[in-house]
């Protein structure tokens, strides 16, 4: 009988582990129901969080090409101007080489003056300047030689 004994002993014990692994188990597993239910809104919280950057981002990058857009006709519009800019400054450059060399001639020559204003052999009324340049090139002159 001691055998016996010594078996239901063993198997007594062995119950009380498994008791006692269950009862630990059981409240794991209540904890882990506990916290699946957490999870559960945070995963739903998320997946609102989610929809919500998306359309957020949608919203952006609809603004961005809209704005692109803008941006590129403002630039082709810059350009148009540079480019009329850069036209004029051309045409202003060469004017002002031509008009430099007789201004500069007109200045540093000495110029008898008589009693009305005029140089020697210029009537009232009549131009001061070189025939040979345009009417707005005889007008800048004269305003220059004042």
């Amino acid at each position: 009988m001691t055998a016996s004994l010594i078996l239901d002993g063993v198997i007594a014990g062995l119950l009380m582990v498994t008791i006692g692994y269950c009862v630990t188990l059981n409240r794991r597993l209540r904890a882990v129901r506990q916290n699946g239910d957490e999870l559960r809104r945070v995963v739903a919280s998320l997946n609102e969080a989610t929809a919500k950057a998306e359309a957020a981002f949608s919203r952006l990058k609809q603004a961005g090409e809209g704005i692109d857009d803008a941006l590129k006709e403002r630039i082709g519009e810059a350009r148009a101007v540079y480019d009329d800019l850069a036209f004029v400054m051309k045409r202003a450059s060469g004017l002002v080489g031509r008009l430099s060399e007789p201004v500069a001639a007109a200045q540093s020559a000495p110029r008898p003056r008589r009693a009305s204003g005029l140089a020697p052999g210029v009537e009232q009324g009549e131009s001061q300047t070189p025939p040979e340049l345009s009417r707005a090139e005889r007008e800048l002159l004269e305003a220059l030689a004042r």
